[in-house]
C-alpha cells in the first residue's frame, strides 16, 4: 500500500511550502504505479487550485500493514 504526498511552494517565496495528501478515494493505493499517477495528476492540479503555488515535488511512501495512514 502507498500513500502520495505533495510539496508545494509559494511562487513569490519558495521557502513557504506545504505538504498535500490524497483524499480521494481511495486514499491509499496498492501499486507504486497507482500511486504515482495521482501524485502526477494532483500536481497538476495546483495552479488550478491554489494559483500562486507550484508542485515542487511528490512522494508514494510505502505503508506498513497494520498502520493507519
Amino acid at each position: 500500500m502507498f500513500k502520495v504526498l505533495v510539496t508545494v511552494c509559494l511562487i513569490a517565496d519558495p521557502t513557504k511550502c506545504m505538504f498535500i495528501e490524497n483524499t480521494e478515494y481511495p486514499v491509499v493505493y496498492d501499486t507504486f504505479e497507482a500511486c504515482k499517477a495521482r501524485a502526477l495528476e494532483i500536481g497538476s492540479e495546483v495552479p488550478i487550485y491554489l494559483p500562486k503555488y507550484r508542485a515542487i515535488r511528490w512522494k508514494c511512501s510505502k505503508i506498513k500493514e497494520g498502520k493507519f495512514t
